[in-house]
Formats: structure tokens, sequence, C-alpha cells
């Protein structure tokens, strides 16, 4: 029994006619077909080939191979040339046209250094260009950011609350600097703010807003008002004392000492800030007294042993409003 796979290709030949199971033929598929149509012996045939048609080994190297050989040293003469050694050094390999475009070439050498000397000063030209663009945008953004610190510097040093709201925040310090207007936008158009919603871009001016904070609390760390006020935050919304000094040092809050003082400070000046208050409002101030008042809503630690204590007394204040009534 003869293992193996059977021979599909036993002829006959479609030129010559002859069949021998003793020879090997070939047959042709749509790309044979297409490259033996294209060889000098099968333009002399009177007969013509068709796809699936079997050739002989002698036919099939006629059709077929017939410029295996000379592609490969058409390829060797054309890409190499041997006469060109310069002593000292490798061996450098032209290609035909380049070799024939060398010796033809008109441009002296004085010309070619002419030609680079001009290229080297248009680059030169452009890199200045380019440092000076670059050293101009420096200069402006580092002027809006030292005079928006001066405003925000005045701003807290005359004791006022951040401003949250970021409309409110370009209306400050476009107030207090005119030259300022427009820079605000300038930075958040940089965010592409033209792809995102409403709502996106709403939120988007409140992360710029922020950023403006966190850029001038670097350039003057005396402008601490908007740091310090997250702080507190995060203290009344129990955040420990390690959470809040890492937020500290990636610049988004102060360090909890720094808050410990502020809370310290406040209640230190409670008693004063109250009298003042009392005296600027004594005109329309009302003062409340609660007897027997729980401390149920005070911040305390959950606990299962005690219940709510009597705080006694509660004192109230209440500030009309100066808003004048609706009319019915």
């Amino acid at each position: 029994m003869v293992k193996g796979k059977s021979r599909q290709n036993n002829g006959s030949c479609a030129v010559c006619g002859q069949q021998d199971s003793r020879k090997k033929f070939r047959k042709l598929t749509k790309n044979l077909l297409a490259k033996a149509i294209k060889s000098s012996a099968a333009q002399q045939l009177t007969l013509k080939l068709n796809l699936n048609d079997q050739l002989c080994q002698l036919y099939y190297n006629n059709f077929i191979v017939y410029d295996r050989g000379i592609i490969k040293s058409q390829n060797k003469r054309k890409n190499t040339d041997l006469l060109y050694y310069p002593e000292g050094k490798r061996k450098i390999s032209l290609s035909q046209e380049k070799y024939e475009h060398l010796l033809n070439v008109k441009n002296t050498v004085n010309e070619l250094m002419q030609q680079l000397e001009d290229l080297e000063s248009q680059l030169n030209q452009i890199e200045k260009a380019r440092e000076s663009e670059s050293t101009n945008f420096s200069e402006f953004f580092s002027d809006k950011i030292k005079q928006i610190t001066n405003i925000l510097y005045k701003y807290f040093c005359e004791k006022n609350l951040p401003v949250w709201d970021a409309k409110e925040f370009e209306e400050l310090i476009v107030n207090h600097n005119p030259e300022v207007k427009g820079f605000f936008d300038i930075v958040f158009q940089s965010m592409n703010s033209e792809g995102k919603n409403l709502q996106t871009q709403q939120l988007l001016k409140q992360k710029v807003m922020l950023l403006f904070y966190q850029i001038v609390a670097m350039k003057n760390k005396q402008v601490s008002g908007t740091k310090t006020a997250i702080g507190l935050f995060l203290i009344n919304s129990g955040a420990s004392v390690t959470c809040i000094n890492a937020l500290a040092n990636m610049g988004i809050c102060s360090t909890y000492q720094t808050l410990y003082n502020k809370l310290e400070a406040i209640v230190n000046n409670h008693q004063y800030s109250m009298q003042a208050y009392i005296y600027r409002q004594h005109n329309k101030l009302i003062i409340g007294c609660i007897d027997d008042y729980y401390n149920l809503h005070s911040t305390r630690i959950p606990t299962v042993t005690f219940k709510d204590q009597i705080s006694h007394i509660a004192t109230m204040l209440f500030n009309t409003s100066e808003a004048s009534p609706i009319p019915y």
C-alpha cells in the first residue's frame, strides 16, 4: 500500500500534449496564468492558455520562471557601484541613477556651501521666533497671575470670605483690575470646553476657579483663605489629622496645625465678634431664650450609655429682614 497524498496533476501538458505519470506537471492558477501570458515564449504560441491548464516542467520553466535569474542580476548591478572605494573608509554603494546625478550636477562646492549657510540662517530665525513667542506667553501668563494674586491678597486682608461661584469670582477680579479681563476665559477655553455640555461647562468653570486659587496660594502663601475654608470644612466633616495633612501636602488645604490655630482664634474672638454684631444690629435684633434646651442635635460621639442632656437655656439671636414686605 502506497502512503501519502495521491498526485493531482498528471497531465496532459496543454502545449505539447505529453502525458507521463513519472513526470511532474503544474496547474496554472490565476496568478501563474497572468504571469505566463506576459512571457515572450507564451506570446509566440498559436493556442490560448486557460485557467487550470497543466504544463510540463519544460514549458512551466519557459512561461513562469524564465526571469528568475535575470531580475536578481539586474538588481545587483543597479544597487551597487563597485568603482568607488574611498581610502580608509567603508565601502559605499550607490544606485546607478544617483551616480549619474552626481556626475551631471552643475552646482559647485561653493554654491552648495552657500545654500547650507542660507538654510542654517533660516533655521536660526525660526528658532528665535519660537523662543520669542514662548517668552512672550510666559511673561503674559506670569503678569496676569501676579495681578490676580494682588487682588485676592487685598481681598482676604479685608477679612472677606472666599467666593465659591465662578461667575462672581470672575466679576471680582475684573472689578478690581480691568486688565485681567478675558484671562479667566483663556484658561477656561484651554480645557476643551467647546466639546462639553452646559452642565459640564459650569462644573469646569468651578474647577478653573479653584485652579486659580491654588496657583495664587503657591505664588503667595499669605493668600490662603480658600485653603483654610476647605480645611475647616474637612474638620467639620470628621476628616482625620492624617487625611488633612496629606491633602495639605498636595496644596488642597491648610495643615491641621494651621486649622487648629484658626479655630482657637475664632473661639477667642467669639465674644468680641458677638458684641460687635449686637452693637451693629441693636435696632432690629430680637434675643430669644429657650429653657430646658436639649443638646440632641449637637456633634457628639455615638454612645448607648448616655441620653440627651438638658442644656437648660439656649440663647438665640433673631435678626429681622431688611427687605420690604410684599404688597398685597
